[in-house]
């Protein structure tokens, strides 16, 4: 997964289901994110990178998040295919 997409994709559905970012910032450290309060706030407001492990406890977290409420939504993780239409051939085929 492109890092910019990862970061927008989980951009996204942070801001669509109006998750309270402190609430995603301590999930994301409960299961194992080392990012702390600011680089992972620049990160959400797309003004920051993290390392892929860090953007994985994220993602991770919201789609734990997202699954407490019962949400079928989904974040990707950085070893995630790119998102492309069915049927689409892979980049280089």
């Amino acid at each position: 997964m492109n890092i910019f997409d990862q970061q927008a994709l989980t951009q996204g559905v942070i801001e669509f289901l109006d998750l309270d970012l402190n609430e995603v910032w301590v999930a994301q450290l409960a299961v194992g994110g080392n990012a702390g309060f600011s680089e992972f706030y620049a990160y959400c407001r797309s003004d920051g990178t993290l390392t892929h492990q860090d953007r994985d406890a994220v993602s991770h977290a919201v789609n734990e998040l997202v699954a407490d409420l019962g949400g079928s939504l989904r974040v990707p993780y950085s070893m995630d295919e790119e998102t492309r239409p069915q049927g689409a051939p892979l980049p280089g085929s």
